[in-house]
C-alpha cells in the first residue's frame, strides 16, 4: 500500500492527523476520529455530529444496539483529489476482525508510521484509530495498553493484540489480510448552516430579528435548554463520569469520627452504671446512627428482692426500659453525636501505604495498652451500579478507583480508648461493646472489656 495523501482531524487531537491509503480500488483512511452515539436516532445523530464536529465525511457504524461515529475532515485539494470516489474507514475492519471483547492492533504503514486501532465488542473506542509519526511515542502507546491488560486480568478476560511487526505476545497478522473484508464507505456531510456565505448567514439571523425578539430569544433558550439536556444525559451515560458520580455520591455519606467523637462516647460509657435496683451490668453496645447514637445495656438479676418495677425506677434519666421477662432487663437511650462530620473526599483519602505508616506506627506505640488490635484485609465500598439511558449497568472503567476500609478491632479495657488518636488518619467508628467480665485490673485487664470495631477510609481498595 501507498500513501497518497493526508488529511485533517475534524477536532484536534494534538499531533495526530488521519491518513489516505490508496488500497487497489480503494480509498481507505487510517486515524479517523471516533465517538460512541447515545440514545436514539442514530442517523440523525451522525448527521448533526459529524456537522457539528464540521467533517466533510461520516460514517456511522451500528452493533447490538451501540452506534459509534467516524468522522474526518478533508481540505479543498483532498476533496478534489477524491472526487466522487468512495473512501472507507480503515479501523472498521479491525471492528469486524474482533466482534467481541476488547482488542488493540498495531500496524507499521509502509511509510514507517504506526497505526494503532483499539476496539472494544465490536465498536472502536474514543481515540482508538491514531496514527503516529514518531514510532518511540507509538510503541509506548502500545506497551502502557500491554500494562492495563495485565491490571484487568483478575477482574475479566485477558485483552488480544494483533500486529504485521514480530512483537512478543502479539498475534501477527498482515493489513492485507486485516483489511480484505467489505466496508461501509464514509457518507459526505451535505448541507449544515456553517457551510453558508457569512453575508447570507447574517442575513437568515436579521430575517428571525424582524419575526419578533421575544420569539427568537424563546427559540434559543429552548435550543439551550435541549443541548444542555443532551449534555447532561451523555455524561451520565459516560462511564467514567457515571462512576465517579456514584463513588463521590457514596464519599459524601461518609461519616468521620474525631477526637471529641471519642471523648463524648467515653464519657457515656463509662456514666453507664453498674448496678441498678439489684441488677447487674452484663454487656453494653452503641452505635451511630445518623447523627445520634443508640445505646443499649443488658442488666441481669443478681438478687430475688429485684423486681422489674425498681429496675425501672431506678434508671438513669432519659433511659428506656425492656425486659425479658424475668432474668434479663435493658436500658436503652441516645446521644447526639458530637465532633463528627459526614463526608469525604476520594482524591484526598491517604493510600493504603500511607496508613501503614504513621497511622498503623500510632497503634504499635498503644498496643500494651490493649489486648489484641487487628487489621483485617481491606474491603471496598458498596457503591450503587450506575445504569445507562437503556437501563443496562455501566461496566466499571479501569481509569477510575473505588475507594475502601481497613477495619479497625481494638479489644482491651475501656480505659484504653483514652489513648487512642482517631483523627492519625479519617475513621469511622461503626460498633463499640462493653463487656462485664471477672479479671483483674491490669495494664490491658479490668472488668470493663471494650471491643471496638471502625473503618480507616483508604483512597483505593485494591
Amino acid at each position: 500500500m501507498a500513501i497518497w495523501r493526508r488529511g485533517e482531524t475534524a477536532k484536534s487531537r494534538g499531533p495526530f492527523s488521519p491518513v489516505l491509503v490508496q488500497d487497489e480500488n480503494r480509498m481507505l483512511v487510517f486515524g479517523a476520529d471516533w465517538s460512541p452515539l447515545i440514545g436514539g436516532r442514530a442517523e440523525s445523530a451522525a448527521r448533526r455530529n459529524a456537522a457539528q464536529f464540521k467533517a466533510t465525511h461520516y460514517a456511522l457504524v451500528t452493533k447490538s444496539g451501540h452506534s459509534g461515529l467516524a468522522t474526518v475532515k478533508l481540505g479543498r485539494a483532498e476533496m478534489k483529489l477524491i472526487g466522487k470516489k468512495a473512501i472507507f474507514p480503515a479501523a472498521a475492519a479491525f471492528a469486524i476482525f474482533r466482534p467481541a471483547g476488547t482488542a488493540v492492533g498495531f500496524f507499521e504503514l509502509d511509510d514507517g508510521k504506526i497505526w494503532i486501532v483499539l476496539c472494544q465488542n465490536g465498536m472502536i473506542r474514543r481515540n482508538g484509530d491514531l496514527v503516529y509519526t514518531d514510532q518511540d511515542m507509538a510503541y509506548q502507546r502500545f506497551h502502557q495498553l500491554q500494562k492495563e491488560a495485565e491490571d484487568l486480568v483478575p477482574m475479566g478476560p485477558n485483552w488480544s493484540f494483533f500486529s504485521n511487526l514480530d512483537i512478543p505476545h502479539t498475534e501477527h497478522i498482515s493489513l492485507e489480510e486485516l483489511l480484505d473484508v467489505e466496508l461501509k464507505p464514509f457518507e459526505t456531510r451535505r448541507f449544515s448552516l456553517d457551510q453558508l456565505p457569512k453575508p447570507v448567514k447574517v442575513s437568515f439571523l436579521v430575517m428571525l430579528v424582524l419575526f419578533g425578539a421575544s420569539a427568537a430569544w424563546d427559540f434559543f433558550d429552548s435550543l439551550a435548554r435541549s443541548r444542555r439536556l443532551e449534555e447532561l444525559r451523555a455524561n451520565m451515560q459516560d462511564p467514567e463520569i457515571a462512576w465517579r458520580t456514584v463513588v463521590k455520591e457514596e464519599a459524601a455519606r461518609k461519616r468521620v469520627d474525631s477526637v471529641k467523637s471519642v471523648e463524648a462516647l467515653y464519657e457515656q460509657l463509662i456514666a453507664i452504671p453498674l448496678e441498678v435496683a439489684g441488677w447487674r451490668l452484663h454487656t453494653a453496645t452503641c452505635s451511630p446512627t445518623g447523627s445520634m447514637w443508640e445505646c443499649l445495656a443488658t442488666f441481669h438479676r443478681k438478687g430475688y428482692g429485684a423486681t422489674n418495677d425498681q429496675f425501672e425506677a431506678a434508671l438513669p434519666r432519659g433511659w428506656r426500659a425492656e425486659f425479658d421477662p424475668l432474668g434479663t432487663a435493658t436500658g436503652a437511650w441516645t446521644f447526639k453525636s458530637v465532633g463528627t462530620k459526614t463526608g469525604v473526599v476520594p482524591d484526598n483519602l491517604p493510600t493504603r501505604a500511607k496508613i501503614l505508616r504513621s497511622p498503623v506506627s500510632q497503634l504499635q506505640s498503644i498496643l500494651p495498652a490493649f489486648t489484641s488490635i487487628r487489621l483485617p484485609s481491606t474491603t471496598a465500598w458498596e457503591v450503587a451500579m450506575p445504569f445507562d439511558g437503556n437501563g443496562k449497568p455501566v461496566s466499571k472503567p479501569s481509569t477510575v478507583m473505588v475507594p475502601g476500609a481497613i477495619p479497625l478491632v481494638l479489644e482491651g479495657p475501656l480505659r484504653s480508648l483514652s489513648v487512642w488518636e482517631i483523627e492519625s488518619t479519617p475513621t469511622a467508628i461503626r460498633m463499640i461493646k462493653i463487656d462485664r467480665v471477672d479479671a483483674d485490673v491490669s495494664l490491658n485487664s479490668s472488668p470493663l472489656k471494650m471491643t471496638l470495631n471502625g473503618d480507616l477510609y483508604v483512597q483505593n481498595a485494591k
